[in-house]
């Protein structure tokens, strides 16, 4: 009995450890059936900035990076504007602003890709993943008060 708890202990301890595969989110009209075809843009989860919208069209949904999953958004490639936002600290009591960045970029077939804020200077970086090759830096639009209004990118 008691080598079959911890046996079972042990096998969720270790379940627990290991990573879901990446989860994939075709925007507007491309495909996750053959990713040499489309571009993949992920998060950066330690300095993060969000995708909030792609070529003037708003996302329905907000992900936020996190260790728990991974995911990437799946684009085609050529030329699209990347509408981004930073993640402010969740304290209601601080002052804080949103930035609001705007970006176009040229997505290559194949090609995954890495967004990532650098809050000091205010800019917002793509980078290639596996060479960390800046493609493009996207322009702060917008520093709105956290608790005021959503991002202005027009």
């Amino acid at each position: 009995m008691w080598n079959t708890s911890l046996l079972l202990l042990l096998t969720i301890l270790a379940g627990g450890c290991v990573h879901a595969p990446q989860s994939l989110i075709a925007l507007s009209d491309s495909s996750t059936d053959d990713l040499s075809l489309v571009a993949r843009i992920a998060e950066d989860r330690e300095r993060p900035i969000v995708l909030r919208g792609l070529d003037g069209v708003p996302l329905q949904s907000l992900r936020v990076p996190n260790a728990l999953g991974e995911y990437a958004y799946v684009v085609n490639s050529g030329r699209h504007v990347l509408w981004l936002k930073n993640m402010p600290y969740a304290h209601p009591l601080m002052p804080q602003r949103i930035r609001c960045y705007k970006m176009q970029a040229d997505l290559e077939k194949g090609m995954r890709y890495l967004l990532r804020e650098e809050a000091d200077t205010k800019r917002a970086l793509l980078l290639k993943k596996e060479t960390g090759e800046t493609v493009s830096i996207g322009e702060l639009v917008d520093e709105p008060l956290v608790f005021v209004r959503e991002c202005k990118w027009q």
